[in-house]
């Protein structure tokens, strides 16, 4: 599954990410984290829209919003 392959490794990314921001940390590091955790979330929802348009493609029910 496409989603699963692209997601799994974004979420360990940012979960880490988190925990790493509830630790004590210096303010560089604490910067440097937070970025990665703003950039990972980012790619998260481009992720998410890339996948949607490809479903739209692929489904023209969710074209139009009738399902037959």
């Amino acid at each position: 599954n496409i989603s699963h392959d692209f997601m799994e490794p974004l979420n360990a990314i940012i979960g880490f990410a988190q925990v790493l921001l509830r630790s004590p940390l210096p303010a560089d590091a604490r910067d440097a984290v937070s970025r990665v955790f703003a950039a990972g979330m980012r790619l998260t929802r481009m992720v998410e829209d890339m996948l949607m348009m490809a479903r739209m493609q692929l489904t023209p029910e969710l074209q139009t919003g009738v399902i037959t």
